[in-house]
């Protein structure tokens, strides 16, 4: 069974990045995506690549200007 996090960085010009972590270790380079149908028919075909019934993914996204609170 994998468990798979995708961490994905939200630009708000430009390619989002994402990375993915199977078991926490990375996978591949990092994973460069925009806003429209093949880029991200290509993303998500990138993400799901070697799951199996069962495994899980948890996707983690964060603006680059989000400010935590406090």
């Amino acid at each position: 069974m994998i468990n798979r996090t995708i961490g994905i960085d939200l630009a708000i010009r430009g390619d989002h990045v994402a990375q993915i972590h199977d078991d926490g270790r990375p996978v591949g380079r990092p994973i460069r995506f925009r806003h429209d149908t093949g880029s991200l028919d290509a993303f998500m075909a990138q993400a799901t690549t070697g799951l199996r019934t069962g495994d899980t993914v948890l996707a983690v996204m964060a603006s680059p200007s989000w400010n935590p609170p406090g």
